[in-house]
């Protein structure tokens, strides 16, 4: 799981990887001109219950305090991805995380749950042009 979310990010032309950054409870961060994405990666699920807060803290601390002049709006979307390496058990856990909307939206990445791609809010995958009917302007209405 570790490996998909970072070459994703890693691999995809639209993302700048923040490097020389000195950091404690994240392991990396990526931003585009449209969002900014910390990810922070924990071995088990004792360690994200115990983490997640200070991961979220640096997150805020380090970067969203800082985006100033055409980077400030930016502040509304950050993502923070926490990464389990093995399965989580404890399906509360990650819906207290995930429904915790302060500074910025929380997603949990584990083995047994579901794929990032549909989790992390990058792109809109439609696997057919019916998919595409959702966008019509009369559903507007």
């Amino acid at each position: 799981m570790v490996n998909r979310v970072v070459e994703y990010f890693e691999s995809n032309d639209m993302f700048y990887k923040f490097e020389n950054m000195k950091l404690n409870f994240l392991t990396q961060i990526f931003g585009s001109p449209q969002q900014i994405f910390g990810i922070a990666i924990y071995e088990n699920e004792n360690l994200l219950k115990e983490n997640w807060g200070r991961a979220g803290n640096e997150f805020a601390a380090n970067i969203q305090s800082q985006l100033a002049g055409p980077l400030h709006n930016l502040k509304w979307d950050m993502y923070l991805i926490l990464v389990v390496e093995s399965n989580v058990e404890n399906i509360e856990l990650c819906k207290q995380i995930e429904n915790d909307r302060m500074y910025f939206k929380k997603i949990v990445l584990a083995e047994n749950l579901e794929e990032f791609y549909q989790k992390v809010p990058v792109e809109l995958k439609l696997d057919n042009s019916d998919q595409l009917d959702f966008f019509l302007i009369s559903n507007f209405y």
